[in-house]
């Protein structure tokens, strides 16, 4: 990845804690620690801070945030963060819905087609992959409107699948979208309505789709690294100071 995120810290959040990440991975981050550590607030504050670091969401409460790249530049609180060339996204945000994704897909059409029928080539063969087992296949309409097929050959409609189902489309939908581009993926417990089967494959999915991408996920379930990237593990608590 031409540009990742190399050091994170938060200066006084909650009123009690001091944030000093100086160990991140340029690919890919596991944050794991326990209940109530922190976790999910540095994922979610990270990705609220680098969207508008000029403005201080109530939900995170700091005196001062600073995120240092590979290219040696820094967003920081109160600074002017100018030339910012990065994107960012989380991959199981609400907002992110079937709709959403569809949307982003014909608008990326418009815009530059000349590698989406090799994308769709390689994200249909994902999916088939991963439906095998219940024998559902996906194919695109004209309009870029994804449909399915059971056993039968019968068309299934996205709001007939599972909750699990939806819920890893719409990832890899998202990393779709941005696979020609360096981008930073965070993911939110990913774990939730996924089979564990699904779990230990969902790096190397997202990595196989955009391997320029950096990842940065939240989890309680080893299944999630347990696939080769036990390395990657970092423990909320060892980058965290109270005072």
């Amino acid at each position: 990845m031409e540009k990742f995120i190399t050091t994170v810290k938060v200066e006084n959040l909650w009123g009690r804690i001091n944030f000093f990440w100086n160990k991140v991975n340029p690919d890919v981050n596991v944050i794991v620690g326990i209940n109530g550590s922190g976790k999910s607030t540095i994922l979610n504050a990270m990705y609220s801070f680098l969207n508008n670091p000029t403005t201080k969401n109530p939900d995170f409460p700091f005196d001062k945030m600073s995120i240092s790249f590979s290219d040696g530049t820094m967003v920081s609180t109160n600074e002017a963060n100018e030339g910012m060339s990065f994107s960012v996204d989380i991959l199981n945000r609400e907002e992110n819905s079937y709709a959403y994704v569809t949307n982003k897909l014909k608008m990326l059409k418009k815009a530059d087609a000349s590698h989406l029928s090799e994308d769709l080539k390689d994200f249909t063969a994902i999916v088939d992959k991963l439906f095998s087992k219940t024998q559902k296949t996906v194919e695109f309409d004209d309009d870029l409107s994804m449909r399915f097929r059971d056993r039968k050959q019968e068309v299934l409609n996205f709001d007939k699948l599972s909750s699990g189902e939806k819920q890893m489309l719409i990832f890899l939908y998202k990393v779709l979208l941005s696979r020609r581009n360096p981008y930073i993926f965070f993911l939110d417990e990913p774990e939730l309505s996924l089979h564990v089967e699904w779990q230990a494959h969902l790096i190397d999915i997202i990595r196989s789709l955009n391997p320029n991408c950096q990842l940065f996920i939240v989890t309680h379930s080893p299944n999630i690294f347990a696939n080769g990237w036990g390395d990657k593990l970092q423990f909320i608590e060892d980058y965290i100071t109270e005072f």
